[in-house]
């Protein structure tokens, strides 16, 4: 993405840490009670359901452990405090080990506060893994 407007001379970088840190031109700095109350009130709940047609083992999102998950097999959801719409997954299937490093230009999206379900699917020794919003 070009950003034009960041070469000039009175720029600033503001960047959010995934403590909820916020620094501004390198120093930090307060955030309003607003943000802090919509950061850290906000429930995130997330599953993973196996849509491939073998057993994954030592199932990894974004950091968080999951563990077996049987073929077609869905694990309870999970409070997580901070994951990405597009998450990192790691696993074993078939005694290969399998992952994804997503490529997000810009920031990255947090999934928001709602029930979601990550999918991963296992095919011709590939790993695709993608959100799904829950409507319940």
């Amino acid at each position: 993405m070009d950003m034009k407007e960041a070469d000039r001379d009175d720029a600033v970088l503001i960047a959010i840490t995934r403590d909820g840190k916020i620094h501004v031109g390198g120093n930090e700095a307060q955030a309003s009670e607003d943000f802090h109350n919509k950061r850290f009130n906000a429930r995130t709940e997330i599953r993973v359901r196996n849509a491939s047609r073998v057993d994954l083992k030592d199932v990894v999102i974004d950091g968080e452990t999951f563990g077996d998950i049987k073929r077609d097999g869905m694990t309870e959801y999970r409070t997580s405090e901070f994951v990405h719409r597009y998450a990192s997954a790691s696993l074993s299937a078939d005694s290969r080990p399998l992952g994804n490093q997503p490529i997000v230009y810009g920031f990255e999206t947090a999934l928001g506060s709602g029930r979601f379900t990550f999918v991963l699917t296992v095919q011709d020794g590939r790993l695709y893994v993608h959100a799904e919003n829950d409507k319940d």
